[in-house]
């Protein structure tokens, strides 16, 4: 159901938080442990805009709650103070990359010949330290960070000076994101998009031209020369061999 997704395409972008590892509740936890400090853990974490940077959600709480903000510090130290909680709850925890990655980009590498880049609004800092973690050395043929840029996520700009880099157009590459600031981004950049959707927000929330909504990658690496109607007819292949195999023996024994 890959196939032609991928047809005409040199280059595929994956985000990271959220899309290639699950780190929300990491970041959930530094921002609380910061916020216990100046007696603000009032804000919950679900209610900062999705997608944004550090600094983003700092301005957000600070913009959003100044009257109830005393004695706290200007979103630089907050920022840092959330970076390295972060950066110690990383190195503490058990991280993973999600279901099917693995193979996914070791077959667009070497079975489809195509460039796969790393983009997130992260800092280069903390994106090392959770590549390292999951055990992503080399795979990518380049990182872009948070801190490269001037303008993050939704701001295509990010996704364009990638594309740059790597010698693609737009139009040649497809991205995986999660958040709705990173899908923007991608669709703004003029690429295509695949979401790797936890069901926070509705499918509605997202671009319209998002090609498809996954839980995971664990669905492609062995579709990418296959088209929807293809991997349709052979899922119902196997489910009809499956079943043949497990159909009861209803032959009356000879006497």
């Amino acid at each position: 159901m890959f196939k032609k997704i991928i047809d005409g395409k040199r280059a595929v972008f994956f985000d990271l938080d959220g899309t290639i590892v699950d780190t929300e509740p990491l970041w959930e936890r530094a921002f609380e442990t910061v916020l216990q400090l100046y007696n603000a853990d009032f804000v919950g974490y679900d209610e900062l805009p999705d997608g944004a940077t550090v600094p983003q959600k700092w301005e957000y709480i600070i913009h959003t709650n100044a009257e109830y903000l005393s004695g706290i510090p200007n979103v630089a130290e907050l920022s840092r103070l959330t970076h390295t909680e972060y950066l110690k709850i990383v190195e503490n925890s058990l991280l993973e990359a999600r279901p099917g990655f693995w193979d996914l980009a070791a077959k667009l590498k070497v079975d489809k010949n195509l460039k796969i880049a790393l983009v997130t609004n992260s800092t280069k800092e903390i994106t090392q330290k959770v590549l390292s973690k999951i055990g992503v050395t080399s795979t990518f043929d380049l990182v872009v960070t948070g801190d490269e840029v001037k303008k993050a996520k939704p701001a295509p700009e990010i996704f364009l000076k990638a594309a740059k880099t790597l010698n693609v157009k737009p139009a040649e590459v497809l991205v995986f994101e999660d958040s709705l600031a990173g899908a923007s981004s991608a669709v703004n950049a003029g690429m295509d998009l695949i979401v790797i959707w936890d069901g926070v927000f509705e499918k509605t929330a997202y671009p319209e031209n998002t090609i498809m909504f996954l839980p995971d990658f664990e669905s492609l690496p062995g579709n990418l020369d296959m088209t929807m109607e293809e991997a349709v007819k052979t899922e119902a292949q196997e489910m009809l061999k499956e079943q043949e195999e497990h159909k009861p023996d209803t032959t009356t024994p000879v006497a």
